[in-house]
């Protein structure tokens, strides 16, 4: 990466404290990339778990005091006072201090090398999650005993302790996974849903996590499987077996159930370009065609992809005034079909994309222009006053 850009560096900070909190200028000569120093106005504090600073170059919990610092929460009080403390090495001016839940050590240099997470606070897809909270959720349903919930390749992955003895269903899961997007947003549902019998134990008798994952079937359960059916189908399923990390998958399947979003969507397009002899196939084809059996009957249709339209559809069912979703700053409406999926089951969703995605046409040179065809192309689709618009910047 150094030799393409005339400078790299590494900024570190969560959202808490107003994203940026240390940096450091990565040069080739470095033998570890570190987090660097703080940023003007800005302390960093590597405290044990009594709240005590550690000696230099001993591991502690990163905690971040200063100006950009926020003041907690929203709606969360017991999570802001877990995380947001009061500054003890700061008495004068009462400040807080954001406990990041991030390892840290202070090396010879002056330099901060962190070490990674201390807790079950994980991210997936750019957002922090707490795994606890997913449990409580779960926990909530009344066939529901005790659960544990894991990540795997980016995956959230449930093992569930049922309350009777009964079958594992596809309707249990498609039940919870259905409640569970009332309470929280997409990306904290799970994707699989493993019933077990008892979790395993450490010899602390705390629950091991990583027997937990080596002794799941990384296959999600399915009441019927349907494999590929010819040699297009074993492509597809090949390159979304090894991007979603499953062993196989029914080529009925939908992508974004699976677990899939725009992030994997862009390796599994590439591969497809790759494998399928070089064809450009627009990242929007997932919306249109998201199981394997749908994709590859599409790729085998050899359908002319070169003309450009910004209309693509996201959900095509329901009865309600269609809602048309502008894109935003990434210019591809991939990442509305999440969104799609805690509307109204009523609600079709269309998504206006920007012109050029397909790597053949040229983008609109002016915000003028872009303007004029998107309204021409919502005036042709609906009544002026029954259009529902949605931007996203």
């Amino acid at each position: 990466m150094l030799s393409r850009v005339d400078e790299l560096w590494n900024v570190y900070g969560p959202t808490e404290t107003t994203i940026w909190s240390t940096v450091k200028q990565i040069n080739k000569g470095d033998e570890q990339i570190t987090i660097g120093a703080p940023i003007a106005n800005t302390h960093i504090y590597l405290l044990n778990s009594q709240g005590l600073l550690v000696e230099a170059g001993k591991t502690g919990e990163i905690c971040i005091a200063g100006d950009g610092v926020a003041k907690g929460y929203w709606r969360r009080p017991e999570l802001t006072a877990e995380k947001f403390t009061s500054n003890d090495f700061d008495t004068e001016q009462q400040t807080k201090l954001y406990r990041t839940g991030d390892l840290g050590k202070l090396l010879p240099s002056g330099d901060i090398l962190c070490l990674g997470r201390i807790d079950h606070q994980v991210k997936i897809r750019g957002h922090r999650i707490e795994l606890g909270e997913i449990e409580e959720a779960l926990e909530e349903e009344s066939e529901i005993l005790s659960s544990v919930v894991v990540v795997n390749s980016s995956r959230l992955m449930a093992f569930i302790i049922t309350n009777e003895a009964r079958d594992f269903s596809e309707d249990n899961m498609a039940k919870w996974k259905k409640n569970l997007s009332t309470k929280l947003p997409d990306y904290m549902v799970p994707q699989d849903f493993n019933l077990v019998t008892e979790f395993p134990k450490t010899l602390n008798g705390k629950i091991d996590r990583k027997s937990l994952l080596k002794n799941a079937s990384e296959k999600r359960e399915t009441t019927h499987f349907t494999a590929p059916r010819n040699k297009t189908e074993q492509i597809v399923a090949e390159i979304w077996q090894e991007s979603l990390g499953f062993n196989s998958i029914d080529i009925f399947a939908n992508f974004f159930e699976l677990g899939g979003h725009s992030l994997i969507a862009v390796k599994v397009m590439v591969r497809i370009e790759k494998e399928t002899g070089g064809k450009n196939y627009p990242l929007s084809s997932l919306l249109e065609h998201p199981t394997i059996a749908k994709l590859a009957k599409f790729i085998d249709s050899d359908k002319d992809i070169s003309s450009w339209s910004s209309l693509t559809p996201i959900k095509t069912s329901g009865n309600k005034t269609p809602l048309y979703v502008i894109h935003g700053a990434d210019h591809n409406v991939l990442i509305f079909e999440t969104l799609s999926r805690t509307l109204d089951k009523e609600q079709p969703v269309y998504g206006l994309q920007a012109k050029g995605l397909n790597g053949i046409d040229a983008p609109h040179d002016s915000i003028k222009k872009w303007r004029h065809i998107m309204l021409r192309k919502l005036l042709n689709l609906t009544q002026p006053d029954l259009m529902l618009l949605l931007g996203i910047r």
